[in-house]
Order: structure tokens, then C-alpha cells, then sequence
């Protein structure tokens, strides 16, 4: 767990993050989280805020919720890879259902965090993302 910590604070520097979600209280927690491994991190309440923030900047990872108010991750998400399919996406969400899955794998979405997330699984999920992007720097 030791290297995974190390290195995402290391490849983190050069990655901003935009993490969507609804609970302020959760949302707040894993801004501070997030903020120990990257070098910005901008968050949005809802997927509608999410979208916007999204158009307005650079963004290497965006970490969403599903289940939110005005516009759902699922859409956010779609809207996103539309602009750009490269996008690295995770979702986080307590749903098990397949049909979630299935939408968000032909959406493109590949990465998740099942709730309640472990920091181990959160640790190893941006690690995998962080590693991604720097070798497409």
C-alpha cells in the first residue's frame, strides 16, 4: 500500500481531478482525500455543475456519483465522453445492477468504486488512472 501511496503523490502532481457528488458531507471528505495526491481537484454538487465545470477546464480525471439531482452521472458521463472519449471516467456507486454496468461500459466508462469504498480499492482505482494518463503525456 506504501508504493501506491508514493506514487500516486508523485505521477498526482501533474493531474487535476473533478469529483461529482451530491453529498455534501461525502463530497467534502474525499475533496481532502483527493487533495493529498493531485494538484487540482474542483468539485460539483450535481452532474449538470459537473458538465459545466468539465467545459470550462482541463480536466485528467473525473470521479462521478450516479445517483444525483438535475443530471445523473450516467448522463454527465455520456455528455463528457462525447466531447471527449478519452476521458478517464470512475464511477462510484452502491448500484450492482448490470444494466448500470452494461449502459456505463458502452458509454465507455471502465474504472468503478463500488460503495462503501475501501481506500485500498480507491488507492489501487486512481493509481490505475494516474499511471494511464502520464503514459499518454
Amino acid at each position: 500500500m506504501d508504493y501506491y501511496l508514493s506514487r500516486l503523490r508523485e505521477i498526482g502532481k501533474e493531474c487535476n481531478v473533478l469529483y461529482v457528488e451530491d453529498e455534501i458531507g461525502i463530497r467534502e471528505e474525499m475533496r481532502l482525500f483527493l487533495e493529498k495526491f493531485f494538484s487540482g481537484v474542483e468539485c460539483a454538487s450535481d452532474g449538470q455543475e459537473g458538465l459545466e465545470l468539465y467545459k470550462s477546464g482541463g480536466f485528467d480525471i473525473v470521479i462521478t456519483d450516479i445517483s444525483m439531482p438535475r443530471m445523473d452521472g450516467i448522463e454527465m458521463s455520456r455528455n463528457i465522453k462525447e466531447m471527449n472519449r478519452d476521458q478517464i471516467i470512475i464511477v462510484v456507486t452502491a448500484f450492482t445492477n448490470d444494466d448500470y454496468f452494461r449502459e456505463l461500459l458502452n458509454i465507455g466508462i471502465s474504472s468503478f468504486i463500488l460503495k462503501p469504498a475501501q481506500n485500498e480499492q480507491i488507492l489501487h482505482t486512481l493509481y490505475d488512472a494516474a499511471i494511464r494518463i502520464k503514459d499518454t503525456k
